[in-house]
């Protein structure tokens, strides 16, 4: 089972989702809470293996809409990481369209400002530019 939470957020241009998976360390966690949900709206992930592991009480004091839902248990370095982000996507997805999808650990935290990030996320959104690049494998320019 997994506790998904949104924050809501006034989205006055660029719509951002960031989605936030996290394990531990619930003190940061609400410190980038705090500095992510007035750009965006932020989705969390946290695992259950560690939710009686902590005190994650903070959350039911906010403004937040909460979602519990069974889910992969999730292992470091696994793809149960990669099935849950894409979990978490779907659901961020189904809520609304974002122009942009953030994906966090619960251990980053923003080194620049968040009007900085805002302005260069609604640049991007204009021009319809990513910031994810791919490559089909096998690759003819990788070297091995």
């Amino acid at each position: 089972m997994v506790l998904f939470i949104h924050l809501y957020a006034d989205l006055s241009s660029v719509r951002i989702a960031y989605l936030v998976l996290a394990h531990h360390q619930p003190h940061h966690l609400a410190r980038l809470i705090e500095r992510l949900k007035e750009n965006g709206d932020v989705w969390i992930h946290i695992d259950r293996k560690t939710w009686s592991q902590y005190d994650w009480r903070f959350l039911a004091t906010a403004r937040y809409r909460v979602c519990v839902d069974h889910s992969y248990r999730v292992w470091w370095n696994h793809i149960s990481q990669v099935q849950e982000t894409l979990h978490l996507l779907k659901r961020a997805v189904r809520f609304t369209a974002y122009d942009y999808y953030v994906l966090l650990s619960g251990q980053d935290y923003p080194i620049q400002n968040m009007d900085w990030i805002r302005e260069r996320l609604a640049e991007a959104a204009v021009e319809k530019r990513s910031f994810m690049d791919w490559h089909l494998i096998p690759n003819p320019n990788w070297t091995h």
